[in-house]
This record gives C-alpha cells, sequence and structure tokens, in this order.
C-alpha cells in the first residue's frame, strides 16, 4: 500500500466547499460532503488506492447546480447542499442517474435488489452469519458508506478520523459486473494469489515410468523445493495380459518396470 495513492488525479475531483466529487472511473464515484470543508486523502481500511487512471467526462454547472456524466452515471447536484434531503423528498439535493434506464440513486437508498454476500471464517459460526451488502446489485448499484473506517497515517499506522463527515463510494454499473468488479480491485487493492509453488501438483505424463524414473523425479521436486501432491503412473505400470488374455486395466505391477512397488 502507497500513501501517495490515497490522492486522486486533480483532474478527477470537482470540490466545493461543503462537497467533493472523486469521480475514479466510468462506474465508479466517491461522494463526500462535509459542513467543515475537510476532507481526507489518506488511504482508508476500505479504499486503499484513489489513483486512477484518467479518462475524459463530462461536467458542467452554473452558480447553483453541478452535473457530471460518464458512460454509467449522471450526477445531478445543487450546489453546498446537504446529500441527505431527507425521507421526504431524498432526490431533492442529490441524485445519480443510471444511464439509460429509470433507475436513480440517492443517499440512504434502500438497495433492495442487492445481492449480498457471506463472510466465512474456518474457525468461526458460518451458520448464524447475517448476509452483507456485495457488490452486485439487480438494480446496477451499490454503495459502500466509508465514513466510519480508520484511515493510515503516512507511517502505515491506521488511526480513527478526527473529522467525522459523510464519505461514500458508489458503484453504478448497470450490467456490466465486470467493469465493477474491476474498479473495485483498483480501489481495495487485489486479493494476494496463493504462489503455485504451494499448490502443490498432480504430475501425470503419458511416459513409461521405471522405478528409478519415479525416483528421480520425486528428488527433482525436492531438490527444487516443489510440492508434489499426487503421482499417477499412466503408462505401461500394469501388467496388461493375464493368461494370454488382454485387459484394459489391472493393478499388478510389471516388476520389469517397477521391482518392489512395496518399497
Amino acid at each position: 500500500m502507497e500513501f501517495i495513492n490515497g490522492k486522486a488525479k486533480e483532474k478527477m475531483i470537482i470540490q466545493g466547499n461543503k462537497y467533493r466529487f472523486t469521480v475514479l472511473s466510468p462506474c465508479l464515484i466517491r461522494l463526500e460532503y462535509n459542513p467543515g470543508s475537510i476532507f481526507y486523502d489518506n488511504p482508508s481500511q476500505f479504499a486503499i488506492n484513489r489513483n486512477f487512471d484518467e479518462f475524459e467526462y463530462e461536467f458542467k454547472q452554473d452558480e447553483k447546480f453541478l452535473e457530471i456524466k460518464t458512460k454509467y452515471f449522471t450526477v445531478h447536484y445543487t450546489k453546498e447542499k446537504d446529500f441527505d434531503a431527507g425521507k421526504l423528498v431524498p432526490m431533492a439535493n442529490l441524485k445519480i442517474d443510471l444511464n439509460g434506464t429509470d433507475k436513480s440513486w440517492y443517499v440512504n437508498h434502500a438497495e433492495a435488489k442487492n445481492m449480498k454476500g457471506l463472510f466465512i471464517s474456518e474457525d468461526g459460526d458460518t451458520k448464524n452469519q447475517v448476509k452483507q451488502k456485495g457488490l452486485y446489485s439487480l438494480d446496477g448499484f451499490a454503495s459502500f458508506n466509508d465514513s466510519d473506517t480508520l484511515i493510515y497515517q503516512e507511517d502505515g499506522k491506521l488511526v480513527p478520523r478526527e473529522n467525522k463527515y459523510l464519505d461514500i463510494y458508489l458503484f453504478i454499473y448497470g450490467k456490466d459486473y465486470n467493469e465493477a468488479l474491476k474498479s473495485y480491485f483498483t480501489l481495495t487493492g487485489y486479493p494476494n494469489l496463493i504462489p503455485k509453488y504451494i499448490l502443490g501438483n498432480w504430475w501425470s505424463r503419458d511416459l513409461t515410468y521405471t522405478d528409478q524414473d519415479v525416483l528421480d523425479l520425486s528428488d527433482n521436486f525436492i531438490n527444487n523445493e516443489l510440492p508434489l501432491s499426487v503421482l499417477i503412473l499412466d503408462k505401461d505400470w500394469h501388467i496388461r495380459k493375464v493368461n494370454d488374455k488382454e485387459y484394459d486395466t489391472g493393478y499388478t505391477f510389471n516388476k520389469e518396470l517397477i521391482k518392489e512397488p512395496s518399497n
């Protein structure tokens, strides 16, 4: 995690006194509202990288309103107004449309069509776990409130935010799930892949092995510090002809190749 990557490129930031929008990708936007006019660029527990590549988006404004448009969404906002307009008219101050549909997102949207997900631990109770909000939704959008997570200092320590304010990431992608996933991992960090060498080899080749060949092969794995989980002898290891009869398979070792199979 590079501390400097917490800050987005200037071209992608639209900021007023109390608000800040960061257009991270065509399907991802960061929404911040703080009456105290303080905004954090520190990486957080959720968002470690905001240094996305620049791309072209549409932006227009006047003294009262602004509009941001990408391939996937259009933001409509009344400047300096609280993002949360209340339950009566929730989209009065901020509304984000999913382009090409009649669907819109707003702060405190129920997001009832979210597909959710289950966090499973091998050492915990999995039966009574409650499913949590996930990235994918039948509505085509999902938001993640990052307001209360810890943030990183330059020395790598995680600390609480001294100034709490509304900090939301909205993925709005329609049916382009791959684009949403790509943006998600760019923001949060890609999971570490298990190194190939610890997965263990399943060794199978259509070759005739002698007992010495098997020993040499296993020595090669040991010398190269590679795990060998399964070794299959595919060819000629067993006797195919018994009493002049041909068999497709069998369990009797060909002792011309494997002299002492029990060893």
